[in-house]
């Protein structure tokens, strides 16, 4: 008992330490944000429309093409192509507008979403421009290869076309999963601007707000402000059976936030409103009630599979798993140890809460003196590993 509230108290304080490292972080970048706009402000008109085509392009561009892409595409004259060269380059590196690297320049990315605002805003300019790099041919190298699908799904989301934008995020994270969190932070809530964000669609502000905070609920990580941003908008449509209904009811379990769940969870035909309300009920201790929920929406899973065998995946199943272990009662046990050996068939190592299965069979070894504590110890208590033990 005593390390499992050591367990709890540094869970707590790494938690409090994520919130306060969160509320820092976002701070500073408001700060350096401001100071960079004020910068770019006070640029002259073809300087700007310069750093403007580097915030639209997103890749790194050598001075040549750079100056090619402006002449070509005929968003700006000819002399401001020609003002491409190591005098700009030096005063926008020392205003820190730009960085440099090995391909090219680049624009800061602090105000790279700032500045693709103010372009849409020059018709003209954003509509020439962002033709020609979609019409554009050539090659791209495999360094720069997820900096060219970003720059397609920037030019298509602030074109308006968000079917097309939401087609490109899932090829995108098909192939470069592991920077989907870090673009859709530095896409939408890094330089977060309320107006726009409400102006764009109900299912692409949704979407994207759930994608967010699930990978983030995984990791501990704090998105509180998303939270509250997607509470709001799910208010504009609250159509039950929805993937953004699915996402709104999952991402409320996670966070243990039941109130005013139950009066969505009405259809008691339904596999997944049957399921979440044996979580809800789970989260209430109300596990004899639980169970039977899990158990109803397991034999409506039976019936659509036609399967002996079904585990209810996610948090759902590690609840209904939970229940049964809670029950203390031989028979429920004796499920229990059917269930858990269902669902490591079907999970892989990597799945989430692969591990909690592997710390509740142990702890169920404990108990059915199948083994001894001392034995399963690095099971029921592990090692805390960064980021997912905490």
């Amino acid at each position: 008992e005593g390390k499992v509230s050591e367990y709890r108290r540094c869970f707590i304080n790494d938690w409090e330490k994520a919130k306060n490292h969160y509320k820092i972080n976002n701070f500073c970048f408001n700060f350096m944000k401001e100071q960079l706009l004020t910068s770019f402000a006070s640029l002259n008109d073809q300087e700007q429309d310069i750093v403007l085509a580097l915030a639209i392009i997103y890749m790194p561009v050598g001075q040549t093409n750079l100056q090619k892409k402006l002449t070509l595409s005929q968003c700006t004259s000819k002399s401001t192509a020609n003002l491409v060269a190591k005098p700009l380059r030096e005063k926008l590196l020392d205003l820190k507008l730009i960085e440099t690297l090995p391909e090219g320049w680049i624009c800061s990315r602090q105000i790279s979403e700032s500045l693709m605002r103010e372009a849409v805003g020059r018709a003209d300019f954003f509509t020439k421009i962002t033709t020609y790099l979609l019409n554009e041919t050539g090659y791209i190298g495999y360094n720069v290869s997820h900096l060219h699908l970003i720059k397609l799904m920037r030019i298509a989301l602030y074109q308006g076309r968000e079917d097309d934008f939401l087609k490109q995020f899932n090829e995108f994270r098909s192939h470069y999963q592991s920077y989907d969190i870090s673009v859709s932070k530095r896409i939408f809530f890094d330089d977060f601007d309320e107006n726009w964000f409400n102006s764009l669609g109900y299912a692409l502000r949704m979407g994207v707000l759930q994608d967010y905070q699930m990978m983030h609920v995984i990791d501990l990580k704090e998105c509180t402000a998303q939270y509250q941003i997607m509470n709001a908008c799910f208010q504009e449509s609250r159509k039950a059976g929805s993937k953004v209904f699915y996402g709104y009811v999952d991402l409320h379990l996670y966070r243990g936030d039941i109130e005013g769940l139950e009066a969505l969870l009405t259809d008691k035909d339904s596999g997944f409103v049957l399921e979440r309300m044996g979580a809800v009920r789970f989260l209430q201790n109300r596990y004899a009630e639980s169970i039977d929920f899990f158990e109803q929406a397991i034999k409506v899973k039976k019936k659509l599979t036609r399967k002996r065998n079904v585990f209810l995946n996610g948090l759902p199943g590690y609840f209904y798993c939970l229940a049964l272990f809670g029950s203390a009662d031989n028979k429920q046990l004796s499920k229990l140890a059917k269930m858990l050996a269902i669902g490591f068939k079907q999970l892989n190592s990597n799945a989430f809460l692969f591990n909690s299965f592997i710390q509740l069979n142990s702890g169920l070894n404990v108990y059915q003196a199948k083994a001894t504590a001392e034995e399963q110890k690095n099971y029921l208590i592990p090692e805390r590993r960064e980021p997912h033990d905490k």
